[in-house]
């Protein structure tokens, strides 16, 4: 029982019972007479109440050992004077003394021996309190100064510790470090690495690929969306597995996931431009920020391209696996083929969809262990690293997978079968990777730290471009320089970009992830 060892974490970080049940209520996890309705028919499905933490809390089986004569029965008369009458059953905490443990552990344990002491003497030592000292631990500690609350932090921190707690140990986390590090990426390349400016009345965010000598080696690693649609195909198989093949349940949920944020970013820029028009003399309106405000949109439109599609690509997962991707594959070259070779540019639009498809494909081949032989793995590296050098050589195509000053075409839009082999690469670097970072994400405050981006993934994706544009209009009030290209005093400004925008982000995370923490099943 996961909650159950949440249950004492909770308990042992100073939360009462009744706090501890209102906050396993409030994250959804089902009680035990919800969990197991077919052997509590008589019981109220209810939820959490502080007896049932307590019950946990104060069962030493959770140890691993068995005990035996925990409770014994008793026979009470209905009325001593009259014993025809009858009686009732009654059980009752046995006394220490009559109760025994096995000698050795019976099951696995949830929590240590030196925990449940623990628990135990911080009950005792909480009763002696009275009922002031447990009124006051219920209610939690009073807000701060500042205005967030201590409580509010505490939440949090239980709220992430119940979801440390729940993780499965079949879980594969390197997916959710994968797709933290790819969003990570991201966000820091939009503010670090780009440079960003005005040109001609409007913000262009150009990158310095161009004027370092090999940077474009560096994109065949940084450019990753294709890790992001690589983890996508993983998850979104899952998901459609648990959902048995039902494209209903499964639609609903993974697009109230996607399109709730989404909503929600859409909105408060639309009241925020409508205020600022009637508000500020001359604003120039949205298009005077460039491409800055829909570079998250167009990424979220491709992704939701292929959630669509999921009943159909899993359903041909299903029925041929490998003939689904090496057919996919081979539409891809054939598109960009009819593309370059005979001139038909708008087979471009064609690879942008296809594209995408393909790559989430190949994370259904890895969601069901078909890539997991050593030798599968490095043939994705070569694959990969092959048709990227043959990419490269050729004069149709750009050598940087990121769009590049100077480059006439980019692989990203129109997309390019570029994109699929760096895709094949990317996911062969993954897999050998994946025994190492595996082991890593074992330690409980890496998971921790994974858990809590991930929990926030969307929001973090959607309003990032939002806090560069705020802190842009912050370095221009100060007077500070917007270094237009990438001189030393650009390389100088760098720790700046990443720690304006940053704390700008913290606090659009804070008013906004609502939207996305409160979904059902978000973890």
């Amino acid at each position: 029982m996961l909650s159950a060892l949440a249950v004492f974490h909770e308990y042992l970080g100073r939360h009462g019972d009744r706090a501890i049940a209102a906050g396993l209520n409030r994250d959804g996890i089902p009680c035990p007479s919800a969990h197991r309705r077919d052997q509590n028919k008589h019981r109220f499905v209810d939820g959490w109440q502080g007896s049932a933490v307590r019950a946990i809390l104060e069962n030493p089986r959770y140890t691993g050992y068995a005990v035996f004569g925990w409770w014994s029965k008793h026979d009470t008369l209905l009325d001593p004077d009259d014993v025809p009458a009858g009686h009732l059953e009654r059980f009752r905490r046995a006394a220490v003394d009559r109760v025994v443990r096995s000698r050795r552990p019976a099951h696995p344990a949830i929590i240590s021996v030196a925990e449940f002491i623990e628990a135990q003497l911080l009950r005792r030592s909480r009763a002696a309190g009275g009922l002031d000292a447990r009124a006051k631990l219920e209610r939690g500690p009073k807000p701060t100064k500042l205005g967030l609350s201590v409580a509010t932090l505490r939440t949090v921190n239980r709220s992430l510790n119940r979801l440390v707690a729940a993780t499965p140990a079949s879980r594969d986390r390197t997916v959710d470090l994968l797709r933290a590090f790819s969003i990570g990426v991201v966000v820091v390349w939009h503010w670090v690495l780009s440079v960003t400016h005005r040109q001609d009345g409007e913000f262009v965010m150009a990158n310095p690929i161009a004027e370092v000598p090999l940077a474009w080696l560096a994109t065949w690693l940084l450019q990753v969306i294709p890790v992001f649609f690589l983890v996508g195909g993983f998850v979104n198989l899952t998901a459609w597995d648990r959902t048995e093949g039902d494209a209903r349940p499964f639609l609903r949920r993974r697009l109230i996931r996607l399109l709730r944020p989404a909503a929600v970013f859409l909105a408060v820029w639309v009241v925020a431009e409508a205020v600022l028009l009637v508000a500020v003399p001359g604003y120039p309106g949205v298009v005077s920020y460039g491409l800055i405000v829909a570079v998250p949109l167009w990424f979220l439109a491709a992704y939701l391209w292929v959630v669509l599609l999921v009943p159909l690509t899993a359903s041909a997962h299903r029925r041929a696996a490998v003939p689904a991707v090496v057919l996919l594959g081979a539409a891809v070259v054939t598109v960009d083929l009819a593309r370059f070779g005979a001139g038909l540019e708008a087979f471009g639009l064609v690879n942008s969809a296809l594209v995408w498809v393909f790559v989430h494909q190949l994370g259904y081949l890895w969601r069901d262990g078909m890539l997991e032989s050593l030798p599968r793995r490095w043939a994705l590296v070569v694959a990969g690293l092959t048709g990227l050098v043959v990419v490269a050589v050729l004069d149709v195509y750009p050598r940087s997978m990121v769009a590049t000053v100077g480059d006439e075409r980019s692989h990203m839009y129109p997309t390019t079968v570029g994109i699929a082999t760096l895709a094949v690469f990317q996911l062969g670097v993954m897999l050998l990777l994946r025994p190492v970072l595996s082991s890593w994400l074992r330690r409980r405050r890496v998971w921790k730290a994974v858990v809590a981006i991930n929990a926030v993934i969307m929001t973090v994706f959607l309003w990032h471009t939002t806090a560069l544009l705020m802190a842009l209009a912050l370095v221009e009030v100060t007077g500070l320089p917007i270094h237009p290209e990438p001189t030393a005093a650009w390389w100088a400004q760098r720790p700046l970009w990443l720690l304006v925008p940053g704390v700008l982000l913290a606090a659009l995370v804070a008013l906004f992830a609502r939207a996305e923490t409160r979904l059902p099943g978000r973890f």
